[in-house]
């Protein structure tokens, strides 16, 4: 059986679940279904969204996924961070938003983010998200992770094709 792929709701969630950060800020995850096509609660059609892997992984859509892999893998996601634009000792921040779109004739994804001056995450441990997900991954992708740096495997293991698949 074929195995299709994850909606942008799955595979957000998936990520968030499958490293086991605490998210007490939600504001990342959400901007990223909006960007992939798939606002919470936003479907303007009364028939909901399309459910085809034609839907939902385009070349755009694939950029966005990598970039929030990659994001979440090495710790740049304030998900930790309290849920408002405030700082630890609660005065508003004055850091640009991490992703935004611009609206345009063309499509335009912009990233306002230096991760050298924001808080960081604690980053997901990639030898703790390889055992969650077991002989889940080919012999391709499981060789392509282990020999690569330690620091890009968990962002590696998340934006790996069979993490993307239902």
């Amino acid at each position: 059986m074929a195995r299709s792929s994850k909606t942008p709701y799955e595979y957000v969630v998936s990520c968030v679940r499958a490293t086991g950060v605490p998210v007490r800020n939600f504001r990342p995850l959400y901007s990223t279904m909006q960007l992939l096509g798939m606002p919470i609660y936003g479907c303007l059609t009364p028939n909901g969204y399309a459910n085809t892997q034609d839907a939902w992984l385009n070349p755009d859509a694939m950029m966005t996924r990598l970039s929030f892999a990659t994001a979440l893998g090495s710790g740049n996601l304030p998900l930790e961070n309290p849920p408002f634009e405030e700082d630890a000792d609660g005065q508003p921040r004055k850091e640009p938003p991490v992703v935004s779109r611009k609206s345009n004739a063309r499509v335009n994804i912009k990233f306002d983010h230096d991760p050298s001056h924001a808080p960081k995450m604690t980053p997901p441990d990639p030898a703790q998200l390889a055992a969650t997900l077991g002989s889940y991954f080919s012999p391709t992708t499981a060789n392509a992770v282990e020999a690569s740096p330690t620091q890009l495997r968990a962002s590696l293991i998340l934006g790996s094709p069979e993490f993307m698949e239902r």
